[in-house]
């Protein structure tokens, strides 16, 4: 009953991190993830934003680019269309670019479904395992 009530208490933010989590290859992993997250986004240079079941965790390496850590339940074709509300977000804040490393193929689908314009270049990983690096750029945004 515990583990259930620990479960319950989290906040709908925190399952998605947690879940998403637990299938990526990270350093930092389950409440000590959340605890480095939530004091990092105190900082200044850390920014979370969600859409839908993906969340954007990123750090502010420049005025003009952002490094960007993807936690997502959503499929592909629901995650292109959250990476473009977020590109709008990064643009609106007059950010120019953001990149993502990863080996998540969902990401990497999705990032090819939003049509977003990047680059995308591959990377030795660890193990012999492929690592990406996706360079996007922040959607100009949309005047009515």
């Amino acid at each position: 009953m515990t583990v259930l009530k620990k479960w319950m208490d989290r906040t709908p933010d925190e399952h998605v991190i947690l879940q998403s989590a637990s299938q990526q290859n990270l350093p930092v992993k389950g409440t000590e993830l959340i605890k480095q997250i939530k004091l990092s986004c105190g900082s200044g240079q850390f920014a979370i934003m969600r859409s839908g079941d993906t969340i954007f965790w990123y750090h502010i390496d420049s005025p003009e680019l952002v490094h960007v850590t993807i936690f997502s339940l959503d499929s592909a074709p629901q995650m292109a269309i959250n990476m473009q509300e977020f590109c709008r977000a990064l643009s609106i804040a007059e950010y120019k670019y953001w990149y993502v490393e990863t080996r998540d193929q969902t990401i990497l689908q999705a990032v090819k479904l939003s049509k977003i314009p990047t680059k995308i270049e591959q990377t030795p990983g660890k193990l012999g395992a492929p690592m990406y690096r996706v360079i996007a750029a922040a959607l100009p945004t949309k005047t009515p």
